[in-house]
């Protein structure tokens, strides 16, 4: 049996599947985009949404968070995009940008901007001086 998601041009991988992920999901949803959201629980809205399919994963942040990753798209067999809803993700994806850049389609800040957006006080003074 093929997998539908193989098939298809260019699918999405939604990492959380929280509010913001559920969203995503059904924007995705509207323009036919396959997709596959991943959580380390099934009590968020997104896991249980007709509009992707469901993975559960360990971590959602470190090195079993990109080994997961990495296992995944050798599954859908495309080069997805990954689209992060979770800090921790941006985190990793961004500290690990240059290995999940041949499995993943994504865009990112350099990796000091990413830290300094993360970081309330940072971003604070970043926004006064700008």
């Amino acid at each position: 049996m093929r997998n539908r998601l193989a098939d298809a041009a260019v699918p999405a991988v939604v990492v959380r599947g929280e509010v913001n992920g559920l969203g995503v999901l059904r924007s995705l949803a509207k323009g036919r985009v396959p997709a596959v959201i991943v959580d380390t629980t099934l009590r968020h809205a997104g896991m249980w949404s007709r509009f992707g399919r469901r993975r559960t994963f360990k971590q959602l942040s470190g090195r079993p968070f990109v080994d997961a990753l990495i296992a995944l798209q050798g599954e859908l067999g495309a080069r997805p995009v990954l689209i992060l809803t979770d800090e921790m993700a941006v985190y990793t994806v961004s500290d690990f940008r240059d290995e999940l850049a041949q499995y993943y389609r994504f865009h990112l800040p350099a990796p000091d901007m990413v830290r300094m957006l993360l970081n309330k006080a940072e971003f604070h003074e970043f926004a006064q001086a700008h």
